[in-house]
């Protein structure tokens, strides 16, 4: 069901165009390139692929965060009401818990949106002044939507859905990097913080052996925040590393994080984070793949467990609103 709207409202093969048009006015001009340095080492961890060894590996991907632009949605002739309120929803949940590009879903892109004419007077305000008005908003939005109790087969709001508000307010660009910070203590093996995950170490020992003797016994539940994961251990022989892939028939595929990061504006120049999870099945019935380079490969049925999830956003909540789901 949630696909059939999908491409119904944003166009498809199947469906054809969809409901609206879009234009960009006053679009910024991509001025990244690969010698960006991303002097934040923690922001850096977020932006891991894009980022690599601290400088931008993709041309357009830009540390800039005071970038301003204009969009205009028009809808097409005829387009039914239920179709725009979902457009328009869509829109409001852009602002509030996604972002644009590369790594959007570990905050990268986010929007703060300035002003907005011609939506919907019933959806809460994109104005907040703090970060209990953001989960204020954030309640009221999703009590208007309807949740389902059943766990979704794709990336979706449900009952079993959870969503975070930092309570901590500083300019977006300090707010991140702490964001980032949090991450990195709580997934590192080196880290001697409190939050780090109880999973950590015993992730490290089965990659490590495996780098080490060939032998895999059983698989990291980090994997739960997305695949494919690469692990690299100084303590290995020539500091060889391994990759764990979702594997799409003889292909390498991928699984996006159900964690989703968000930097929300805030007036005065500050921000807060949104963390939100969207449990959903991590891999229907396909295998993960263990691999080292050209030294082989291990095939596994892959488990479904989210207890890392689960304890990163529990760290979390210790420093947060908790939105009512």
């Amino acid at each position: 069901e949630y696909k059939e709207w999908e491409e119904k409202i944003f166009g498809s093969t199947k469906h054809g165009q969809g409901v609206f048009n879009i234009r960009v006015f006053n679009a910024p001009p991509c001025d990244g390139g690969s010698d960006v340095v991303w002097h934040n080492l923690n922001t850096a961890y977020l932006g891991y692929g894009p980022i690599l060894k601290k400088k931008t590996t993709r041309a357009w991907f830009t540390n800039a965060n005071d970038k301003t632009f204009e969009v205009i949605l028009n809808f097409k002739k005829q387009t039914p009401p239920v179709m725009k309120t979902k457009v328009e929803r869509a829109l409001w949940a852009l602002a509030v818990f996604g972002g644009l590009g590369a790594r959007s879903r570990r905050g990268f892109g986010s929007l703060a949106v300035e002003r907005i004419e011609g939506m919907n007077s019933s959806l809460p305000s994109l104005k907040f002044n703090n970060p209990e008005d953001v989960k204020n908003a954030i309640e009221k939005f999703l009590g208007s939507i309807g949740l389902t109790d059943r766990l979704p087969n794709y990336t979706a709001w449900s009952k079993k859905s959870r969503c975070l508000v930092t309570n901590g307010v500083k300019p977006p660009d300090r707010v991140f990097n702490w964001l980032g910070n949090f991450f990195h203590d709580c997934r590192s093996y080196h880290s001697k913080s409190s939050h780090k995950l109880s999973c950590v170490d015993n992730d490290h020992n089965i990659m490590c052996n495996y780098i080490k003797n060939g032998t895999i016994n059983g698989l990291p539940k980090r994997t739960a925040f997305g695949l494919p994961h690469n692990y690299f251990f100084t303590e290995c022989v020539n500091k060889k590393g391994a990759e764990i892939n979702l594997m799409d028939g003889n292909q390498k595929g991928r699984r996006a994080s159900p964690v989703f990061m968000h930097v929300q504006g805030l007036s005065g120049g500050n921000a807060c984070c949104v963390v939100s999870f969207f449990p959903a099945p991590l891999i229907l019935g396909k295998q993960v793949r263990i691999s080292k380079g050209e030294n082989g490969f291990k095939d596994r049925n892959y488990t479904d467990d989210i207890s890392a999830i689960t304890e990163y956003l529990d760290n979390l909540a210790l420093c947060s609103y908790e939105v009512a789901i």
